[in-house]
């Protein structure tokens, strides 16, 4: 590995004819206000002590001279250091903007060339505002730039800088103490340049660094590792890609995906391991994987793939009948079993709705109702992936697999529902929509499930004529006001009259409910602890029908 290693201050790494170039594959910035505080902070206490302050290392491609003499490098690791070295000389310079003094020259050639281009150019891919195009109008006019991109990480950086400086130089600005910690940060904050020859080098270096405070992401260095692996005329390429995939993972982002994806398609893995995986796979002896073909035919289709079964209404890639159970386990907050359906759409199409019911009564029996830990179902659905990628095995046997015996059956679970505690989120709406959906024989259809909320017969703050009426102390009316039974669904308005109201005053709001299980309960004569246990019992009873064991499937 041909490199060399110089230890250079900001002054000296700044110099007249120098460029930085973060290329469009390493991501965005990303420092917060807590690393862009210590950061300054502990230069300031550096400062004070008139104690030369270490930094950090940053690693750089030697780039070939340009026409105009133009010394370029490539930041492989460091760029976030660097955005931020740039954003401080940005401000102090701003600060002096109407002084002239030998200072104010001097900081507007560190951050702009001849012709007052940035020293620094950020990546410029992906959607807009672009690193690229925020920095420039941040060293333009900052002001300008806040207004335009007010929530971009960069002038969110940008103004936490001009705060910090506020506190400590004073506004106005104390600009003898300002110019005391600007000549400090420039001649005694040190840094280490690595300098690097080749690309080669350069990648295999920043897969053992990390940007200081903030750590890289497992996506972030399988990103590198496929640049590394392919060649130079596919980057564009890449860079399109990884875009796509980015979008596509939004929702959890790029790390849960790859795992996902690594999962559904070859084995079970912990998140530490997940670099170590893809870059065993992508540069393994004899046959080495082609990295852009892996990731245009393989991650990009997978991405999209993971993207609807995280955001599943309006999803074009799976039967109509999957479509409200994949809306029920998106909105249950469960991503476990994302891989196993990634698998089944992949390998078991033609059974994909049915390993999603599958699914679900494991969702419902085990996690909602049983409250078991769900590690153990990460074990279970890497057993029940690999039945489905190895095609030549029964499909039943994902349905008959010794460990589903955890599950709980129906004479337990409606044990369990009895005894449970439920919390009024979207998986129990959702439930109760279901139920409400289908209640004895369809005598109405009820609207979207977001239209309806959940109400507590028995309220969760009853006034004292509620515990009267139903005939239930303070201590045991909490126990009874959370049970599966006291739950039913109101539309908005009528749910806002209920409120903490006595059933004696409620029971006519719920009467012209169009909901039937609710009006149902609006004509009952009152509501105590009999009622609301037989209720629960009737409803533990129809999720048993609902969500059959997997074994029933």
């Amino acid at each position: 590995m041909n490199i060399q290693v110089q230890e250079s201050t900001i002054n000296a790494l700044l110099t007249p004819h120098v460029e930085f170039r973060i290329p469009d594959f390493q991501r965005a910035y990303a420092w917060k206000k807590s690393q862009i505080e210590q950061f300054l902070n502990d230069i300031w206490e550096a400062c004070i002590e008139e104690q030369a302050y270490f930094i950090g290392t940053i690693v750089l491609i030697n780039e070939s001279p340009s026409s105009r003499g133009i010394e370029a490098h490539s930041v492989l690791d460091g760029q976030q250091r660097l955005t931020t070295i740039l954003l401080i000389l940005s401000e102090i310079k701003r600060r002096f903007q109407e002084v002239e003094n030998n200072l104010n020259s001097y900081l507007w050639n560190t951050v702009t060339l001849v012709g007052r281009s940035p020293k620094l150019l950020p990546q410029s891919y992906g959607a807009e505002p672009t690193d690229g195009s925020v920095f420039k109008a941040i060293l333009a006019d900052i002001q300008h730039a806040s207004t335009n991109y007010p929530r971009h990480q960069m002038v969110r950086a940008a103004k936490d800088i001009a705060l910090w400086m506020d506190e400590k130089f004073g506004s106005p600005c104390n600009l003898e103490k300002l110019n005391t910690f600007a000549i400090f940060f420039t001649t005694q904050v040190e840094i280490a340049k690595i300098n690097t020859q080749t690309e080669s080098d350069a990648f295999r270096l920043f897969e053992t660094l990390n940007d200081r405070g903030l750590p890289l992401s497992k996506s972030d260095l399988i990103k590198n590792l496929l640049f590394r692996c392919a060649s130079p005329g596919s980057h564009e390429a890449i860079k399109e890609s990884w875009i796509t995939i980015e979008q596509n993972a939004s929702t959890d982002g790029a790390d849960a995906f790859l795992r996902s994806f690594w999962i559904a398609e070859f084995s079970f893995v912990r998140k530490a391991a997940l670099f170590d995986v893809f870059k065993s796979y992508l540069t393994q002896k004899p046959q080495v994987v082609d990295a852009t073909e892996f990731l245009i035919n393989r991650l990009e289709p997978s991405s999209e793939l993971y993207n609807q079964l995280r955001n599943p209404e309006g999803a074009d890639l799976f039967p109509e009948e999957a479509r409200p159970i994949l809306v029920r386990l998106a909105d249950s907050g469960a991503k476990t079993y994302i891989p196993l359906l990634m698998a089944a759409h992949n390998y078991r199409s033609e059974h994909f709705v049915r390993i999603a019911r599958l699914i679900e009564s494991i969702n419902v029996r085990y996690l909602m109702i049983g409250q078991h830990n769900p590690n153990w179902l990460e074990v279970l659905y890497s057993n029940l992936i690999g039945i489905c990628r190895d095609t030549a095995r029964s499909v039943d046997e994902l349905f008959k697999f010794r460990d589903l015996d955890r599950i709980s059956k129906d004479e337990l679970l409606i044990l369990e529902v009895d005894s449970l505690q439920v919390s009024p989120n979207d998986s129990w709406r959702n439930i109760l929509h279901d139920i409400a959906k289908r209640d004895f024989q369809k005598e109405t259809k009820i609207g979207d499930r977001k239209s309806v909320h959940i109400e507590h017969i028995l309220p969760q703050n009853p006034r004292d004529e509620c515990y009267i009426e139903s005939q239930l102390d303070k201590e045991t009316a909490k126990e009874f006001t959370h049970k599966l039974g006291n739950l039913t669904l109101l539309y908005g308005k009528l749910n806002t009259k209920a409120s903490n109201r006595p059933f004696s005053e409620k029971k006519a709001i719920l009467e012209r409910s169009d909901i039937p299980m609710t009006s149902r309960i609006g004509s009952l004569p009152k509501w105590t602890s009999v009622e609301i246990n037989e209720r629960t019992k009737a409803l533990a009873t129809l999720i048993c029908k609902m969500f059959p064991h997997p074994y029933d499937i």
